[in-house]
């Protein structure tokens, strides 16, 4: 079934307005992944699309999400989601800056991360998790 025909037969089923919402971040990502243009917001942060330049940072960051580690094998996957999450949504001048003229790239990309992960509410997390 195609996506427009999903949402239109949740429209139509009165389907609970947060899983409307994950239906809604799934396609988004599906059309993403599948070479469409990628707007999408995640918890209300607009993410980014991922490209070669954020996978770079994604990798000296240390982010264990694209290293094809398995999920449960990852030492602290909040973490990973949290690096992910916020070098989607920076600048990337911002991010350039760090990686290029931080002491400590890793920590520095993980101490950014940490800030902004203080505005993410614990019932918000689960959707984070599987979305990401």
């Amino acid at each position: 079934m195609s996506e427009e025909k999903q949402e239109e037969t949740n429209e139509s089923v009165g389907v609970d307005e947060d899983i409307q919402k994950t239906l809604d971040s799934d396609a988004a990502l599906r059309k993403f992944l599948g070479g469409d243009k990628f707007v999408n917001d995640l918890l209300g942060i607009e993410l980014k699309p991922v490209t070669l330049a954020s996978l770079a940072i994604m990798q000296e960051a240390g982010c264990e999400l694209i290293s094809g580690k398995e999920i449960d094998a990852m030492d602290n996957v909040m973490m990973e989601i949290l690096l992910f999450v916020y070098i989607h949504s920076e600048e990337l001048e911002v991010l350039s800056e760090i990686i290029s003229k931080a002491e400590d790239p890793k920590k520095a990309m993980k101490m950014r991360a940490l800030t902004m992960g203080h505005e993410i509410q614990p019932d918000e997390i689960p959707a984070l998790v599987n979305r990401i």
